[in-house]
């Protein structure tokens, strides 16, 4: 009885807690298909004649929340799709810096994570220190110095000032060794023993098998990229250049069907990465179905 209580309270929670994280999407998704008219009615602070016979006190209106649309509209989505080249340029300007800052820490992240586990070099657990420190300074920190280097560089107003920094980022190397650590040195004996060299050894046994890390890497590198502001406001000066999260935050003071779809087609391909990430893990498990055989 006692075991059925404590299952019962702990899907309760889980319950709250999920239902927490998912409201505000289904809020934004649902009320995007709202028309511009229902949504002063129900968001706008003053008190017009659209919403006179509401409850308000004095000028103000009581906000009137809802999930389902009193008129079903998709005005807002044939804007973006038709009639807002804006947007599908940050969009795109969003995408040309995300590709480049995945596609290396991906490919670097690991192999720096492998020389850091495997090798045996008298300093690398202070270089490795000096790496979970970088990791956890704000990016507010950072910024000053990377500005400043840019400069030096003469990269200021270029993409590459927000993508070098970004593919240095230690995040991933952090992530992967965690695994790595746990990894059965058994395996990569056998391996050795075989004749296999280290570099056919990270290819073959070991990248095969720390999938999972990668995967969680890979999710976390891209919603930390994905919504980057400060680098992009800093970095990069022509508005024609300016990402998605920069073009958003410019039209988030009045709510809009506009807004809100935007803000949805925003969260798409974190969602397509997510659900990518999630089969990957699920795939390989803690070691990977090869260390599992």
């Amino acid at each position: 009885m006692k075991k059925k209580i404590k299952r019962a309270l702990l899907l309760f929670t889980f319950a709250i807690l999920i239902s927490g994280a998912l409201f505000p999407i289904i809020y934004i998704v649902s009320n995007s298909f709202m028309s511009s008219q229902e949504l002063e009615e129900r968001y706008t602070e003053q008190s017009t004649f659209l919403n006179a016979d509401e409850p308000h006190y004095g000028k103000l209106h009581y906000v009137r929340m809802s999930l389902v649309p009193e008129e079903f509209s998709t005005d807002s989505y044939n804007t973006i799709a038709l009639g807002n080249p804006t947007f599908w340029r940050s969009f795109w300007n969003s995408v040309i810096i995300i590709v480049p800052i995945l596609f290396f820490q991906l490919l670097l992240a690991p192999l720096t994570a492998y020389g850091f586990e495997m090798s045996s070099f008298r300093f690398k657990e202070v270089i490795f220190y000096f790496y979970i420190v970088v990791m956890m300074l704000p990016t507010l920190v950072t910024l000053v110095p990377n500005y400043l280097l840019t400069q030096w560089l003469g990269l200021s107003d270029s993409y590459l000032a927000v993508i070098l920094p970004s593919i240095l980022n230690p995040i991933g190397v952090f992530m992967i060794r965690q695994q790595l650590k746990s990894f059965p040195r058994s395996i990569i004996e056998a391996a050795e023993l075989d004749g296999a060299g280290t570099f056919r050894i990270y290819r073959q046994v070991v990248l095969p098998n720390i999938k999972s890390s990668i995967a969680v890497s890979m999710l976390i590198i891209f919603c930390d990229n994905w919504n980057m502001i400060e680098q992009i406001q800093i970095f990069i000066t022509g508005n024609y250049a300016k990402t998605l999260p920069v073009f958003l935050s410019l039209r988030s003071a009045n709510i809009s069907p506009f807004f809100l779809a935007a803000s949805v087609v925003f969260v798409i391909p974190a969602v397509f990465v997510f659900a990518y990430a999630m089969h990957r893990i699920n795939e390989s498990g803690i070691y990977g179905k090869e260390v599992n055989k």
